[in-house]
């Protein structure tokens, strides 16, 4: 089983630097880990120092 944190978190003092996956990096991830399920997992961030994409 694989949880996966999807939402492509980028930290914006950090020149953008993406710090979660987003959904396309979840998908390699599961295509080479072949686990029998996986749970994607989502934590919402809308204030701050941080952007999403």
């Amino acid at each position: 089983m694989a949880l996966l944190p999807i939402n492509g978190l980028r930290i914006r003092p950090a020149f953008n630097h993406q710090v979660v996956m987003d959904a396309t990096d979840a998908a390699d991830l599961t295509r080479a880990l072949h686990p029998r399920l996986a749970v994607p997992i989502h934590y919402a961030f809308t204030s701050g120092l941080s952007a999403t994409e």
